[in-house]
């Protein structure tokens, strides 16, 4: 499949713009998703999980460098891709000038698509979990990374790896076992998770503490 990279996104071409989302997923910060999600055509990828906010890698254990990045301008008058960007929240950049998670747009955490795009890929994937579903969809990430790539001045989202819940593959992650979060449950506990405004994170992947509170009857 051959992406092509205009001037500026197709702001009309459907109203279907579908995410993936797996369990692990915190939302941190309000977002006006359908604005952000109009973005999406089939030569933009906006990613709700980067932010100017994002230096480092987790899964890797090291630095990530962002790539140029400009500010959006939402008017549809002009070309939003353009030199003339001084509004706005929202950044621009190209997936394949970034590395990392800045050059990872086929994500399954975050990231929105044009509908007939996605069904294309994932009808061309073999798998049979959303691990296998992700690692599949990176045979076309060359061609993925020819599009745009669009994020908010700061993540919207984090994933939270405190576990492994899959025999896929032996990602980094924590060691909060899930019995452990299961028998808090049952006997009347729940996650107390921080505030979004206390969340400084930089890295699309954190490891939290979890505090476990008594939930009220």
């Amino acid at each position: 499949m051959h992406f092509e990279v205009p001037l500026k996104p197709s702001w009309q071409v459907s109203r279907q713009r579908p995410c993936f989302l797996v369990d692990d997923i915190l939302f941190i910060r309000e977002l006006d998703i359908s604005v952000f999600a109009s973005l999406a055509s089939i030569n933009v990828i906006p990613s709700m999980k980067l932010g100017r906010n994002i230096t480092w890698s987790y899964m890797f254990g090291r630095s990530q460098g962002q790539p140029s990045l400009r500010k959006l301008d939402l008017n549809e008058d002009c070309d939003p891709f353009g030199e003339q960007q001084d509004s706005g929240n929202l950044w621009v950049w190209r997936w394949r000038n970034g590395q990392c998670d800045w050059a990872y747009p086929l994500s399954v955490d975050g990231n929105i698509f044009m509908t007939d795009v996605i069904r294309d890929l994932i009808r061309a994937c073999d798998f049979s979990s959303p691990n296998t579903l992700e690692a599949g969809l990176q045979v076309f990430a060359a061609e993925a990374q020819l599009n745009w790539g669009v994020c908010f001045d700061h993540s919207r989202l984090v994933n939270l790896p405190i576990n492994k819940v899959q025999v896929d593959y032996e990602n980094r992650h924590g060691s909060t076992h899930q019995d452990l979060l299961l028998e808090k449950w049952v006997n009347g506990y729940y996650v107390d998770l921080p505030l979004a405004s206390d969340l400084k994170i930089t890295s699309v992947h954190t490891e939290l503490d979890l505090v476990f509170m008594k939930r009220s009857l």
